[in-house]
């Protein structure tokens, strides 16, 4: 009944009551989507009306390369093993020892493969065609997912000096500009999230998804400004001149910076901000009205 309630839900009910609904549900209180003041409130704002063709290209995983790459350079590209239009396309024997698979079509749909040796492939299959299956525009509301062409991304494991996943760092920017920086710690363990000044001085709230009365990823342990710092906020600001809104996601792996992805609406406009003053602070910097370009 409760999957039967929720396909329901996220494909017969209208977007703006879909996106009201679940806002009241995740902040206690409804959005304002007639004069909208908060950033979330802006960024659903922004799914309702600010939708344009270049989004679509952004967002999928496979063409946003191309877009990257006649911005920065391909040098900033994580190597690119193999592509696949299906999942039974996908020859395990071919690949090398270690990899990344995700879906171009989706959102944090990641498959991390350290080595293949120890992984089931029938499991991963099965996994790689349930996320082919499935439109992120469903749940999000986010039309730049929509029409976004399914296939499978192959690219090369990043790993640094300590054997590790690389820390991300994700530039939120506003009509250009860099903002604050976010970055994920222990992602695939105890999870913990700090925002940084582009002083890479520690700004004092979380943003954050809630669970039980309390941000899900709370401030963590003391991260050292990264030695690459000021080209990567220079990647930052050229990607986003563009746009009104969007977060950058970048790699810092063994003194290399490599572009991940580019996010247009941070948390489906759905986390929330402790304090809450910080999501009219940065709402104040994202004018709806200002032409970027």
């Amino acid at each position: 009944m409760g999957r039967l309630i929720k396909y329901l839900a996220t494909r017969c009910v209208p977007a703006r009551l879909y996106l009201r609904l679940v806002y009241r549900r995740k902040f206690g209180k409804p959005a304002d989507l007639r004069n909208p003041a908060t950033l979330n409130e802006k960024l659903l704002w922004k799914k309702l009306h600010g939708y344009e063709p270049l989004h679509t290209t952004i967002t999928d995983k496979y063409a946003v390369r191309e877009w990257v790459a006649g911005r920065i350079g391909e040098s900033y590209l994580i190597p690119l093993i193999a592509t696949f239009e299906g999942v039974e396309e996908l020859d395990l024997q071919r690949l090398p020892d270690s990899f990344v698979v995700k879906v171009s079509h989706g959102s944090g749909q990641v498959e991390i493969v350290r080595d293949k040796r120890a992984i089931q492939e029938g499991q991963l299959k099965t996994q790689l065609r349930k996320w082919m299956k499935e439109n992120h525009y469903h749940l999000s509301k986010e039309l730049q997912y929509r029409d976004i062409k399914p296939r499978l991304i192959v690219e090369q494991l990043l790993i640094d000096a300590d054997g590790r996943i690389p820390m991300d760092f994700k530039f939120h920017c506003f009509h250009g500009q860099a903002e604050a920086i976010q970055v994920d710690i222990d992602r695939f363990g105890q999870h913990r999230r700090n925002f940084y000044d582009v002083d890479w001085k520690l700004l004092p709230f979380t943003w954050s998804a809630w669970d039980r009365g309390g941000p899900m990823w709370p401030n963590g342990r003391v991260v050292e400004k990264p030695a690459g710092l000021e080209e990567m906020l220079a990647i930052a600001r050229t990607l986003a001149k563009e746009l009104d809104y969007v977060r950058v996601d970048l790699f810092n792996c063994r003194g290399k910076v490599y572009f991940g992805e580019l996010t247009l609406h941070h948390g489906g406009g759905w986390e929330r901000f402790d304090p809450p003053d910080y999501d009219l602070f940065f709402g104040d910097k994202l004018d709806l009205k200002r032409d970027t370009r």
